[in-house]
């Protein structure tokens, strides 16, 4: 049974997500019920020892979980999904290790983005206007209170919405397009708690 929540704490299962192919596995699983190592290392054009080792590792931190067998040719092979359809890290900020890991999960995820966002602005057939626009880069700093911070984390929840539940219809039409979205408490600033 596939939970909704997977919330990763502990260092190591933060440095296990944060490797480019793990997180391309993870990404693979995410639009499928089950896939076998031999149907990953196809598709990602990996070798099979290589799909096979980063498989054990998500694993054993918890991420994936077996999930069933079939039939392919001759033999029987290992059927493979998420233990949760959402995958997010949080280490506790008392663990120095948890919170590096973190971090360079983060620097991953930018760096993946980054090259995601300069190949489509290098394209002339990417929208870059209008409702149907397919490229947008925003970076920007307010106050926000509370109440303002609430409205935005609840239009971040229905984007993620709009996402998994794309990814659970395993659509064969449309684009695929990659969402990063950040938030954090920006430094530099005397913040009030007043409302």
């Amino acid at each position: 049974m596939t939970r909704r929540d997977l919330h990763l704490r502990h260092p190591d299962e933060i440095a296990a997500v944060t490797s480019p192919a793990r997180a391309e596995l993870i990404e693979s699983f995410a639009a499928e019920d089950a896939l076998s190592v031999a149907e990953l290392a196809e598709r990602l054009g990996r070798s099979l020892g290589s799909v096979y080792h980063h498989v054990k590792i998500l694993l054993d931190v918890g991420v994936l979980r077996e999930a069933g067998t079939r039939r392919r040719g001759r033999k029987d092979e290992a059927l493979y999904a998420l233990t949760a359809r959402r995958i997010t890290v949080g280490p506790s900020p008392d663990s120095p290790e948890g919170v590096e890991a973190a971090r360079r999960a983060a620097a991953a995820i930018l760096r993946a983005t980054g090259r995601e966002l300069a190949d489509a602005l290098g394209r002339p057939d990417v929208r870059r206007e209008g409702a149907d626009r397919e490229v947008f880069g925003l970076r920007g700093r307010a106050r926000l209170t509370k109440a303002e911070l609430r409205r935005v984390n609840a239009h971040v929840d229905a984007i993620v919405d709009i996402l998994e539940e794309a990814r659970r219809t395993r659509r064969r039409r449309g684009k695929h397009y990659s969402f990063l979205a950040a938030l954090a408490p920006a430094r530099g600033r005397r913040d009030d708690e007043t409302e």
